[in-house]
């Protein structure tokens, strides 16, 4: 249990992981629509995932942090004390956009003729707004008070809501959801990196160039993945077995914010480009996420 200046300190911390990844997933969205660095589909799905990583850096750095310093008592009005709701959102919306992007990855290896009519672009947005739907539905529970995670400051944390509705919402719909859903990532990842393999050795990418881009995409999307794996196992594996209460806050509440800042650096490490102030030109595999592809030269 934190006491004395214990929770100012753990704040401090939030705060300043927060604050780093506001700033990392800002730069990512600016790039994604100022330097065209992906297609269409690929770039919805990067932008979605950014969204939600935006999403939990804010309410942890500019709800939580406030309100514990403030008055912790706001974590627990119900109107005020949404940070919970907002959280468990974006947490669905990074998942569906992950699986969104290993989707993405996946077609454009195994189905490369038919990629085209299958990401148009208005395929893409009703597929991303299935995401964004599921997420509200799959959050919804939170709109019932006993369903609530509510943020305590003795442990400075979001703590698991005593009934049955809270647990049902946090154990089986976060974390059962959750494993279902690496798994399935997981197998379209392995079989999308079986598929570049046997491409590569048959020199059916074509240039290098695009090959490279294929690649990079590929495992980009496999950091973003494994990322994520750590944060679950961390928070909900281990950190029930810690009785340190840093050791607990580090597994949970800085993974979980963390998870989302390192997103973003993922991001910026895979793709020089939006390293640049400026990018001359863009290839036809590349096209702004604001822009409207033709359907005859989609890419990814």
């Amino acid at each position: 249990m934190f006491e004395g200046d214990d929770y100012l300190k753990a704040a401090f911390v939030i705060f300043a992981i927060g604050v780093v990844g506001v700033a990392v997933n800002i730069y990512v969205l600016h790039a994604v629509f100022r330097h065209k660095v992906f297609s269409y589909a690929f770039g919805a799905g990067c932008v979605s995932h950014t969204i939600a990583n935006l999403g939990i850096t804010i309410t942890f750095s500019f709800v939580v942090v406030p309100f514990t310093l403030i008055d912790p008592n706001l974590h627990h009005h119900y109107y005020l004390g949404r940070s919970g709701h907002v959280n468990v959102f974006c947490y669905f919306l990074s998942e569906s956009s992950h699986l969104f992007l290993a989707v993405n990855r996946f077609a454009i290896m195994l189905f490369p003729v038919r990629y085209g009519q299958m990401f148009t672009q208005r395929n893409c947005n009703l597929m991303i707004g299935s995401a964004w739907l599921f997420s509200f539905l799959a959050s919804s529970p939170s709109f019932w008070p006993e369903c609530l995670a509510p943020f305590k400051t003795s442990n400075m944390a979001f703590n698991i809501p005593p009934s049955l509705c809270g647990y049902v919402a946090i154990v089986y719909l976060c974390h059962h959801f959750s494993i279902g859903l690496v798994i399935l990532i997981a197998s379209l990842d392995l079989m999308t990196f079986y598929k570049i393999r046997t491409m590569k050795k048959m020199a059916i990418l074509g240039d290098e160039n695009r090959r490279n881009r294929e690649v990079r995409f590929f495992f980009q999307a496999v950091a973003q993945g494994v990322n994520f794996v750590v944060e679950l196992i961390l928070y909900f594996e281990l950190s029930p077995y810690v009785k340190n209460q840093w050791g607990a806050f580090a597994m949970t509440t800085v993974a979980w914010i963390s998870v989302h800042t390192i997103d973003g650096f993922i991001v910026v490490a895979f793709n020089r480009k939006m390293w640049k102030r400026e990018v001359a030109s863009v290839s036809a595999e590349a096209y702004a996420i604001a822009s409207a592809p033709r359907h005859s030269s989609l890419r990814s």
